[in-house]
């Protein structure tokens, strides 16, 4: 029997699925795939009735289209055998631990209602105390645990002291209440925590079903889990924008809300990337797919949230070992108060010193906030302490190829002789160079492609960092590379000098059999925003070197075009040059980022501070860099080390507004005999405050890169091909623009 819908009212449908049985991984993955349809809200699986329950947004979708949309996907989802046709992706598990909401909120609460009616009921105080007791349980057992396990006291103990000795005196309104704003705040991080990866979760899913693509001059729908980069998107209005990529055709208006925060639609068309869970509002897309799943932008910033790498940073390490060296003095500075004092409110008042709670939860939540936004805004930082340290960068050592230049150079072949063909000049040199993966290489191999050569087969073939290549092709020994290869092989390469010192560009020589055939020149031109982003860091007193493997002359014009002066610049660069400029600036106390991502550079990127690289591929997680640049732009680093101190900003101040207060109350608690109940609730307010509202607020500003649609103006047609664009009144720059695309 097949399953059929058995039940339906509006938004809502009751199917029956006869397999369904008591098989938890199978109705797990039939509901995962269910609600990753972007109509559907809810999915209520009863295996015991063999039935499931659906509610879906009218508005997306009608009736049947939903009802035969859900009848497909159970259909070929299979028997609970496991039988299936579709793609079921490699879900990431929540790892999150679950809200216990009697530890954190019932137990409290009962506790705390108990002590407030404790006076006009008469309860006896045995009462009261053994439900303080049962609440203050997490208490008493990490402080337990450390003692017995860790061998040393931890803040844990301080806490349970301050309880036990309030409740034993019979004060028991602010232990009480101190476990129950406490587990307030527990329950309410849980559930943001819980609420950031389900919104996560359901733009990841929103995108996760059937796509339409253009493959062969055919426009067919497949599932999501088979998009892979490179595959040409089409996107319709209503649909949420699958994957990163590039618009090919079209003209369209989107919502990226959940990317930016912005709630105004803007206009994106041909040539301009877009991002996974954007919504397309009005208009018709071709988009060439760049990054898929997880590797998206929005996925990016999913995996940080839920693996939560903001544990290792150095500030954070730093409180943890303050704070449990000040334990065991605390202890003490309370015993010598009591001496003197003779009574136990002072005493052990001391016992409230925030050392942990609230700044260990409020730098993770700011540190955290930080790493989702900045890969949101198309820079993916790996983790908490590459964010500190990156606050901290005063210098940064660009490496000119393919970083601060376009990545495709203009070669022109030079020969040493007219006997020798400009064609067999390139094609030795691209069957030299095919293999690596190169901004150089590439350009050779892309002239050759381009003038119909064919490359040959290398016999031997040996890489030189930094210098160049040697193999055999047709049993001819062949070197392509530059002046130190040459010389290390003892070819002269002086036949050529006078074309070299009247060129202004870059250079590989090509030798054969111990002679020098020709020279290939090349010319990378810088990025459009390379000046500017140097002079910005500059201003932010960030000190810039540029290495490079070409010589002196070309080194000095890229220093004149950047606005460097040229001892800033460095020719004749190779790997190990570059590794111990960068270790001479470490060793000067400087913390330097290192920016570059090719083989040549493996070396100064793993000894700087901080490595950038653009991303290379689809699959980020494969980058090695701690910093990937995931848009072809180095505004990102910018952006980036802005976010970074802006992160820290906020973390300091979360400091100051835990310390300074709690440090307050403490000492009126000494001095004046300030009531227990006033520090519990200072300490918990500031630490709401730092942790819910300073920690989350916006870091970055919109990045607009598109124009914005004007409010209230009128509705006009633009003709698109086969379909008419509606679209709002723009000013006449935009309409021109409007005007102009074609698709």
């Amino acid at each position: 029997m097949d399953c059929q819908v058995i039940h339906s009212t509006e938004g809502r449908l009751r199917i029956r699925v006869p397999w369904i049985a008591d098989n938890s991984e199978y109705t797990d993955k039939l509901n995962w795939l269910l609600e990753s349809l972007n109509f559907v809200t809810s999915i209520r699986i009863n295996p015991a009735a063999r039935s499931l329950i659906v509610t879906y947004e009218t508005h997306l979708v009608s009736e049947t289209i939903a009802e035969a949309e859900l009848l497909d996907r159970i259909q070929r989802f299979g028997n609970a055998d496991g039988s299936t046709d579709l793609i079921l992706p490699e879900t990431k598990p929540l790892d999150r631990p679950q809200v216990n909401e009697w530890e954190q909120l019932g137990l409290p609460a009962i506790a705390l209602g108990l002590a407030l009616v404790a006076a006009p009921l008469e309860i006896p105080p045995l009462i009261i105390g053994a439900a303080i007791a049962r609440a203050a349980v997490p208490w008493f057992s990490r402080a337990t645990e450390s003692l017995v396990v860790n061998r040393q006291p931890n803040v844990d103990l301080l806490d349970s002291l301050w309880m036990t000795f309030h409740t034993l005196n019979g004060q028991f309104v602010a232990p009480s209440l101190k476990t129950a704003l406490v587990g307030v705040r527990r329950t309410l991080r849980g559930m943001s925590g819980e609420e950031k990866e389900r919104q996560f979760q359901q733009l990841l899913n929103g995108s996760q079903q059937l796509v339409w693509v253009e493959r062969d001059g055919q426009e067919q729908q497949i599932a999501y889990q088979e998009v892979v980069a490179g595959d040409r998107v089409i996107v319709y209005p209503g649909d949420v924008i699958p994957v990163d990529g590039q618009i090919l055709q079209g003209t369209a208006l989107i919502d990226e809300r959940h990317l930016t925060g912005d709630p105004q639609p803007v206009v994106a068309t041909a040539g301009e990337d877009v991002c996974a869970s954007a919504r397309l509002l009005e208009g018709k897309l071709c988009i060439q797919a760049k990054r898929t799943g997880y590797n998206t932008r929005v996925g990016l910033a999913f995996q940080l949230l839920q693996a939560e790498p903001v544990y290792d940073t150095q500030i954070g390490t730093q409180q943890a070992e303050f704070a449990k060296s000040a334990v065991v003095p605390t202890i003490f500075l309370g015993a010598s108060i009591f001496a003197l004092t003779g009574t136990y409110g002072p005493a052990i008042t001391p016992f409230q010193l925030d050392f942990g709670s609230g700044i260990q939860i409020a730098m993770p939540t700011a540190f955290l906030g930080a790493l989702t936004a900045a890969a949101r805004h198309g820079v993916y930082i790996r983790s908490g302490r590459v964010l500190e340290l990156l606050a901290q960068v005063d210098t940064i050592v660009f490496d000119r190829t393919g970083t601060l230049t376009q990545g495709n150079a203009v070669v022109a072949v030079h020969t040493t002789d007219p006997s020798i063909s400009p064609t067999e000049v390139l094609k030795l040199a691209a069957t030299a160079e095919a293999s690596l993966n190169h901004p150089v290489a590439t350009a050779i191999v892309y002239a050759a492609e381009t003038q119909g050569i064919q490359l040959l087969e290398c016999e031997t073939w040996d890489y030189f960092a930094g210098m160049g290549i040697a193999c055999q092709i047709d049993g001819q020994e062949i070197l392509v590379g530059g002046d130190r290869l040459l010389q290390q092989h003892h070819v002269d390469f002086s036949c050529l000098q006078p074309e070299i010192d009247a060129s202004t560009d870059s250079y590989i020589y090509v030798a054969k059999n111990g002679q020098v055939i020709g020279a290939i020149f090349y010319t990378d031109f810088l990025r459009p925003e390379s000046a500017d982003i140097i002079a910005t860091l500059q201003q932010l007193q960030i000190e810039i070197y540029v290495v490079t493997e070409d010589n002196p002359k070309v080194a000095n014009a890229v220093a004149t075009q950047l606005g460097m002066t040229p001892n800033c610049v460095h020719a004749h660069a190779t790997s190990q040059n570059k590794a111990e400029l960068v270790q001479a600036l470490c060793h000067h106390g400087k913390t330097v980022a290192f920016v570059g991502d090719g083989i040549n550079e493996a070396a100064a990127l793993s000894f700087a501070d901080v490595s950038i690289s653009f991303a290379s591929g689809s699959d980020i997680e494969a980058e090695t860099a701690d910093v990937v640049l995931l848009d072809n732009d180095l505004a990102g680093i910018v952006e980036a080390i802005a976010l970074a101190k802006r992160a820290m900003e906020i973390v300091y101040q979360n400091a100051a507004i835990v310390i300074v207060p709690n440090l307050a109350v403490v000492t009126g608690g000494i001095f004046f005999g300030l009531n227990p109940i006033v520090n519990v609730v200072t300490n918990n307010f500031t630490a709401f405050l730092a942790e819910f509202f300073n920690s989350t607020r916006p870091l970055l500003r919109t990045r607009r890169t598109r124009e914005t649609r004007e409010q209230g103006a009128e509705e006009l047609q633009v003709q698109r091909g086969d379909y008419q664009l509606p679209i709002t009144h723009y000013p006449l720059p935009m309409m021109k623009k409007l005007a102009q695309v074609e698709t």
